[in-house]
This record gives structure tokens, C-alpha cells and sequence, in this order.
């Protein structure tokens, strides 16, 4: 079985993590490796988003069942038990949604960002409205 040679893993978020490598070949191969890993007894991927930034990949185990003690993921063919290198942090009631809505009082209104502007625009009109610049 292949290994990953890599510079450093970071934990971001709960299911999160970047890895660093000293070249872009080393990440593309890392993600080569890590895209073809695999639960066995349902075939789902583990890190379903797997985000290739040069010389470093973000990372994100995306299995959305409970990882029990006979779980194996396939790696490079042969079958891995899969627990001893995680940790059950919660299970997710919901999922992220991608658009939102925010309504302004009248007097706050004047201080609001432009329709269908990002969410980080609110951060303005709230200081506007405080008047700090």
C-alpha cells in the first residue's frame, strides 16, 4: 500500500483538514489517493470535496453515516478498518444552504447592502448604521 508523503496536516472544522506537500506533484497524487478511498460495504466515497490548491489539498470527510467498529475503507484494494483513525464529533441535523434572506427595519435600511450582494456586505451595514468606519 502506497503512502502519502506529505509536509504537515492541519485540522480546520470538525470534518476539515489541510495538507501541505513541497510540490504540486506530491498533492496530485495525495488527491489521487484519497478520492479513490471508499466504505466498503456501501461504496460511498470518505472525502467526497477534496479541494486541490497547488502544493496543498483541503480536505473534507464527507461520509454521511455512523462509523462503526467493522468499517473498512478501501485503500489501494485492500480493506482498512477505518475507526481507529477517526472521531465521532456530531451528527448533523442539516445542511448548508447556499442562499439567504435578510429584511432591514426602515431606519436600517438606508445602511443595507445592494440585492443579491454576499452575506459578508451585512458587516458594513451594520457598522454604517453605528456610524464606525
Amino acid at each position: 500500500m502506497d503512502s502519502i508523503e506529505c509536509r504537515n496536516v492541519m485540522p480546520r472544522m470538525t470534518r476539515d483538514f489541510l495538507i501541505e506537500f513541497d510540490s504540486s506533484e506530491q498533492a496530485a497524487s495525495a488527491q489521487e489517493k484519497l478520492s479513490q478511498m471508499v466504505i466498503t460495504s456501501d461504496g460511498e466515497p470518505l472525502f467526497g470535496e477534496i479541494d486541490n490548491r497547488g502544493d496543498s489539498l483541503f480536505v473534507t470527510l464527507t461520509y454521511p453515516h455512523e462509523i462503526g467498529e467493522d468499517a473498512t475503507v478501501l485503500v489501494d484494494g485492500v480493506a482498512v478498518r477505518i475507526k481507529p483513525f477517526t472521531s465521532f464529533v456530531a451528527i448533523k441535523n442539516g445542511m448548508h444552504q447556499e442562499e439567504g434572506f435578510a429584511f432591514f427595519t426602515p431606519g436600517v435600511a438606508k445602511f443595507a447592502p445592494a440585492d443579491r450582494s454576499h452575506v459578508k456586505e451585512i458587516y458594513g451595514a451594520v457598522m454604517g448604521y453605528f456610524g464606525v468606519k
